[in-house]
């Protein structure tokens, strides 16, 4: 996942999973960390691997199938842009829908 935030507006990355789509009760995955980000085209990047997700899920006895990146903002103004990749699926995908839609 790759952010391209405002100027000194993401402070956080982090990549979260959760049993319902509605992602209540996430798992932080991976957490960046405090990112002091100063100039438009700083990026941050943050990834994982299925391995890792299911064995947080097993640990925290969740089934784990939702994941999503959650970022922390400076302030309410700021912008990013965000990129996920899926790579190497185990199972064959077919009419998948949203469960979210961003305006």
């Amino acid at each position: 996942m790759v952010t391209v935030p405002a100027t000194g507006a993401l402070t956080k990355l982090e990549i979260v999973a959760a049993e319902a789509a509605t992602m209540s009760s996430p798992v932080v995955v991976k957490d960046s960390g405090t990112i002091a980000a100063d100039a438009v085209e700083d990026q941050a990047w943050l990834e994982c691997t299925s391995e890792e997700i299911a064995h947080l899920g097993s640990v925290n006895d969740k089934a784990l199938r939702y994941v999503a990146g959650r970022l922390t903002m400076s302030n309410a103004g700021g912008e990013c842009v965000v990129f996920y990749e899926l790579t190497g699926s185990r199972f064959a995908y077919k009419d998948l829908t949203p469960a979210t839609t961003i305006a």
